[in-house]
């Protein structure tokens, strides 16, 4: 392999510290992890150049409902991907063998694989992992599945069903596609699920049992049942026919989010193979946070702890402190209650300096991806501030007293960012924060 002897020579240029015991000197290796390569399915576009270009014109994805009969349901909306062809991606019998979910996953991997200037040839299999998250993988194709079967009859379904409709599908099949031997894995914690699969990633490379990662989520959410569990929940906007005004995270007027579907993956490396191979950089991943509020399934705790606690261990985990942080990734779903509490746990931790931190909505124009979200929304933050921007929060109209921080309103800005934060929150009180670092100011 072209890298089987590269990884021992970058080792050598490997930053370390030294500590003394007994009088003599111990060299400790400190592996860092970089973002090397992106690639995305998303409702604003497929690919980052398409994302990137739509974003900072603050377009939105989110269109009428295509995939079945949204007359009788209150919201009528959401971000579908209309445009995907999984042929471009993998081949027709791979194709037949998997669901939507893990063709996403597939795409996306490929996308982010050419993106760091890799194939199969420059990596070593036992040393490069994959790691994604889900909160619903294949439920859709398998509610499709049994109906066929009581109307057709019990040997009427596709007789792959049983491995399609597996939450493990996505990383098992982006390992077959990779001849990744390394660890795999598929988290499924809710909108959380991409957060655990990247700090998975980042662990294994941190612990050096891996160099290389493909980590990110995939979610195929838009089929009638789920969609109308959460239309019941009052979690969806009803705001109807009101086509790309909606979700308006922050906003006064908000009345809740928009369903979308989509993939993102990220290629995590070893800093130093990422430096001896040439590769470009768009951000090192410092540090993570996670916290659970240990209070009910569908509503957060009234007092914003555990939001705020997800976000301070990720500043501890990175060793710096709150002033340091330029711009914000928020969860921002346009939910009543979600937004005021995301937005209260920011002021109580970083006080005064919260007002200095431009912080955005991505979900503004991208819908809310369930367990994607937070690799999606990353990419979008990547790939903007790869441009010098950052991504706005659209349908900003009406200032809410309780939300009132800088959400970049309706315009993306010009700005110089050296360590963002990007958060996610889910059902069952799962919250999650990534702390990133330009890599420019670390060089």
């Amino acid at each position: 392999m072209v890298f089987s002897s590269l990884t021992a020579t970058a080792a050598l240029f490997a930053t370390v510290t030294g500590s003394r015991k007994n009088g003599s000197l111990i060299m400790v290796f400190r592996r860092r992890v970089v973002v090397t390569g992106l690639g995305v399915v998303s409702p604003l576009g497929i690919g980052k150049e398409k994302l990137q270009k739509n974003i900072i014109a603050g377009k939105s994805g989110i269109k009428p409902i295509t995939r079945f009969d949204a007359s009788l349901y209150p919201c009528k909306l959401a971000g579908e991907i209309r445009d995907f062809d999984p042929l471009n991606y993998v081949s027709e019998r791979e194709a037949n063998r998997t669901e939507r979910c893990s063709r996403f996953a597939l795409a996306a991997a490929q996308m982010a694989m050419e993106d760091a200037g890799m194939t199969e040839k420059d990596i070593e299999p036992e040393k490069t992992a994959t790691s994604f998250g889900t909160t619903i993988a294949g439920l859709g194709f398998s509610l499709e599945q049994y109906d066929s079967m009581i109307e057709k009859g019990p040997l009427c379904i596709h007789p792959h069903t049983s491995s399609m409709i597996l939450p493990n599908s996505l990383s098992s099949y982006v390992a077959i596609a990779w001849n990744a031997q390394g660890p795999s894995k598929t988290f499924s914690s809710a909108c959380t699920s991409s957060f655990d699969a990247i700090s998975y990633g980042f662990d294994l490379i941190k612990a050096g049992r891996a160099d290389v990662v493909l980590a990110g989520g995939s979610e195929t959410p838009l089929f009638p049942m789920f969609f109308s569990s959460l239309s019941l929940s009052k979690i969806l906007s009803e705001r109807g026919q009101d086509n790309g005004r909606t979700p308006r995270p922050f906003d006064a007027e908000r009345d809740g989010t928009i369903l979308s579907e989509g993939a993102g993956v990220l290629i995590l490396e070893d800093y130093h193979r990422s430096m001896a191979r040439g590769a470009k950089i768009y951000a090192e991943i410092i540090g993570y946070g996670f916290s659970c509020d240990a209070y009910r399934i569908r509503a957060p705790h009234p007092e914003a702890r555990g939001i705020r606690e997800a976000m301070q261990r990720a500043l501890l985990s990175s060793k710096i402190n709150p002033e340091k942080i330029d711009y914000i990734q928020a969860h921002g779903t346009g939910t009543k209650i979600g937004d005021v509490l995301e937005t209260q746990a920011i002021k109580e931790l970083f006080g005064e300096h919260a007002y200095r931190v431009k912080v955005s909505g991505v979900k503004s124009m991208l819908g809310h991806l369930m367990g994607a979200s937070g690799v999606v929304e990353l990419c979008v933050s990547l790939i903007c501030l790869s441009a010098g921007m950052v991504p706005p929060t659209i349908n900003y109209e009406h200032r809410d007293p309780q939300c009132d921080l800088d959400y970049v309103s309706n315009m993306a800005r010009r700005a110089k960012v050296d360590y963002f934060m990007a958060n996610c929150f889910g059902f069952g009180g799962k919250n999650g924060a990534l702390i990133l670092e330009n890599i420019d100011s670390s060089i």
